[in-house]
């Protein structure tokens, strides 16, 4: 039987959307990489596809934010059937509208 060791993640200081992506890009980012990603929620590359998930997964949420900000996104008509969102993308359109 194999023990198994508790491995704790360095402590990192977050570091914001824009460097997180840089640092993935660059294939260099240091270890226990955090990414503050606003309103106190930060991403880590903890899923199994590692830094190149979290790449992706920044890259979408900075596509999404940049979504959010256009004024062309304000006239965008819904259609009148109530739609169904699920909460943890209902929690991920929260996170990105703008506040006022």
């Amino acid at each position: 039987m194999s023990a198994l060791r508790l491995v704790t993640p360095e402590l990192v200081e977050p570091v914001d959307l824009k460097t997180g992506i840089a640092q993935l890009e660059l294939g260099g980012p240091r270890p226990g990489l955090t990414v503050d990603v606003g309103h106190g929620n930060l991403a880590r590359a903890n899923g199994h596809l590692g830094q190149a998930g979290l790449l992706q997964r920044l890259m979408g949420h900075r596509l999404l934010l940049a979504l959010s900000r256009d004024p062309a996104c304000e006239n965008v008509q819904l259609p009148e059937r109530r739609l169904e969102i699920d909460d943890e993308i209902a929690l991920l359109l929260d996170l990105v509208r703008p506040l006022d």
